[in-house]
């Protein structure tokens, strides 16, 4: 009887030991698969939100294109007025379900100036994409107006653009940043570089301007006619 019960004692012994690592593999797969799981709605997310931000630079940069001004109170067709009293609103943008069932959210928001004003060039987009339960936000600075024509007083998010548009002896003010172009200049300009985002301070040390050519089988800056005063940028 003594060999029975310990037999016994030890049968189930086995059993419960096996029956707890059973248990603790499942509980581990469980886990292990909602981490998976969960990775997988967070890439997801993460791709919608940036499919968000991906569309609204389109529509910005169009819009940009056509009016030269963000802050006019239409934006390609989309009503957001600036409001100084409330300079942390952010305004709804667009939105969009994708095929994959992930689903994006795009909110404005405007920057001012010290003097209350909102700039006409310079946005934060905020892009929201979402997938099953999980959420992702990319924050990105639209800026638009990399070059200011001082002569005509218009700005532009590009330097060829701006001297597309040029008069002869204008002068061209450029913010800080890299532009990628491959710029043709063909009448006498000025061009500066090194410019704070509002076009008021210049100092290159500190604003840094560069240029990197787009299409590297060719010249980054190229001069055909005129005469043509640079300073104070990086052309690579």
């Amino acid at each position: 009887m003594k060999k029975k019960a310990v037999a016994l004692i030890l049968i189930v012994l086995i059993i419960t030991t096996i029956a707890v690592y059973l248990a603790g593999s499942t509980l581990r797969a469980i886990y292990e698969n909602k981490n998976l799981q969960r990775e997988k709605d967070l890439s997801v997310a993460k791709a919608a939100s940036l499919a968000g931000l991906e569309k609204a630079f389109l529509i910005l940069n169009d819009d940009f294109k056509s009016s030269g001004n963000w802050s006019d109170g239409d934006i390609e067709g989309i009503s957001v007025i600036p409001d100084p009293s409330n300079k942390e609103k952010k305004f709804d943008f667009i939105s969009e379900n994708l095929d994959n069932g992930a689903f994006f959210n795009v909110k404005i928001q405007f920057i001012f100036d010290a003097s209350n004003n909102p700039y006409k060039g310079r946005l934060w987009v905020y892009s929201t994409g979402s997938y099953n339960e999980t959420s992702f936000t990319f924050k990105r600075l639209a800026l638009a107006s990399y070059v200011y024509n001082q002569t005509q007083k218009k700005y532009y998010p590009d330097l060829q653009s701006a001297i597309n548009d040029a008069n002869s002896g204008d002068k061209l003010l450029v913010a800080k940043g890299m532009l990628q172009e491959n710029i043709i200049i063909n009448k006498n300009l000025t061009i500066e570089f090194g410019y704070d985002y509002d076009f008021t301070h210049r100092n290159p040390s500190i604003y840094q301007t560069i240029i990197t050519p787009q299409d590297d089988s060719t010249y980054t800056l190229e001069i055909t006619d005129g005469n043509i005063t640079l300073g104070g940028g990086k052309i690579e």
